[in-house]
C-alpha cells in the first residue's frame, strides 16, 4: 500500500489515526500488533539506546553499538527461549523482532 493510496493524517499518537485502537475495528488494515508486542518493543529500543555511546556524549571505539545492538537481538532469543510454552509470551517478542527489523532500528549491526 503505496503513500498515494493513504489518505488518512499522519499518526497523533491515536487522537485520529489508528494507533493504540483495537484491532477488531480495522479489519481490513494490513498491520497490527498487540500491546504486549508494543511493550516489548518500547523496551527493547530503551536497550538499543541504552548501549549506544553517542546517545551520552561518549565515545568508546567504532563497534561498541554494533555490539550492543547484537547483545540486545540475542537478548530477545533468550526471551524467547524462557517463554517456552507460553506462545502469548513467545509471539510478543516475535512482534518486537519484526517491528525492529522494518525499520532501521538494528541497522547499527551491519555498520
Amino acid at each position: 500500500m503505496g503513500d498515494e493510496d493513504n489518505n488518512e493524517p499522519e499518526c497523533d499518537g491515536g487522537e485520529t489515526c489508528r494507533c493504540f485502537k483495537p484491532a477488531a475495528d480495522y479489519p481490513n488494515h494490513p498491520w497490527v500488533f498487540s500491546r504486549a508486542g508494543l511493550d516489548k518493543m518500547i523496551t527493547y529500543r530503551i536497550m538499543l539506546d541504552l548501549r549506544g555511546p553517542d546517545n551520552f556524549s561518549m565515545y568508546t571505539f567504532n563497534d561498541h553499538s554494533a555490539y550492543g545492538a547484537i547483545e540486545v537481538v540475542q537478548n530477545m532469543m533468550l526471551d524467547f527461549d524462557e517463554a517456552s510454552g507460553k506462545w502469548q509470551q513467545q509471539w510478543a517478542v516475535i512482534e518486537a523482532l519484526a517491528w525492529l527489523l522494518s525499520g532501521d532500528f538494528l541497522s547499527l549491526m551491519v555498520m
